[in-house]
């Protein structure tokens, strides 16, 4: 067992034709290595949280660029698969793994008939991770689509029970059928929407929270003069939507 499965791995779970498994490289740095050869964008992020398809912009991308470049750090390949919906290559950034496992790497899938430009290329190779921990990676992947996928499925719950508080007065989940993104987030991701939740609460001093559970920090701000009010984002780290919940109503009491 050696880095060849760890490749292999996320190979199949990103559906990739080849995987570098790289250490010291931001997403920002490979796309700035891309050059004008790329345009980058998130199948999940943004502020306020929403969901893209590759397919919604890929013509655009493909008709001035040469490549369509998914971030795919909050999505993760867990629920998103930019590859096999037009993206060219897919950065996925291994600090989500458990126990430290992917700490410091990240995995750069590039899609089947496509080429790699030979700045980005020559960095991937020349940072290639040696790996030393094959065997924790490959344990951390067994078990973390399905956590991730818990999750998610927890992120949903909780932000249907936002969008019914009566003091809540916008909650920004793709998993929402009312969500701007929805649409774009039934056709980009599977298994789930995320565990980001972002609302605004209405006469409600709100204030960080940070448990093994989940965090809750303010993002930004929605809406716009004498109407603006702080956004803030929840990140689901449990499958026990009922415990997250709880904690919430005690903050918005």
């Amino acid at each position: 067992m050696g880095c060849d499965d760890v490749r292999r791995a996320l190979a199949g779970r990103m559906h990739a034709a080849h995987v570098w498994v790289v250490e010291g490289i931001s997403v920002a740095e490979t796309v700035e290595l891309a050059g004008g050869h790329g345009v980058c964008y998130e199948p999940l992020g943004g502020i306020p949280i929403s969901a893209r398809d590759a397919r919604d912009f890929a013509r655009e991308a493909l008709g001035g660029r040469a490549l369509l470049i998914a971030d795919d750090s909050q999505a993760t390949f867990a629920i998103s698969a930019p590859l096999l919906r037009g993206a060219d290559l897919c950065l996925e950034p291994l600090g989500c793994l458990p126990e430290g496992a992917g700490a410091g790497l990240m995995a750069v899938g590039v899609a089947r008939g496509r080429s790699v430009p030979e700045a980005l290329l020559a960095r991937l190779e020349a940072s290639e991770a040696d790996a030393a921990r094959p065997e924790a990676l490959l344990a951390a992947l067994d078990g973390f689509e399905h956590a991730f996928r818990s999750e998610c499925d927890a992120a949903c719950t909780v932000a249907s029970y936002l969008s019914c508080h009566p003091k809540v007065s916008l909650v920004r989940y793709p998993g929402l059928r009312q969500d701007p993104s929805h649409e774009a987030a039934a056709r980009a991701l599977h298994h789930g929407f995320g565990r980001l939740v972002d609302f605004a609460a209405t006469a409600v001093e709100l204030s960080p929270l940070e448990s093994d559970a989940a965090s809750l920090r303010r993002v930004g701000t929605a809406g716009e003069g004498a109407q603006a009010q702080p956004l803030w984002r929840l990140e689901c780290r449990s499958a026990d939507a009922k415990a997250i919940a709880l904690a919430l109503e005690r903050a918005l009491a």
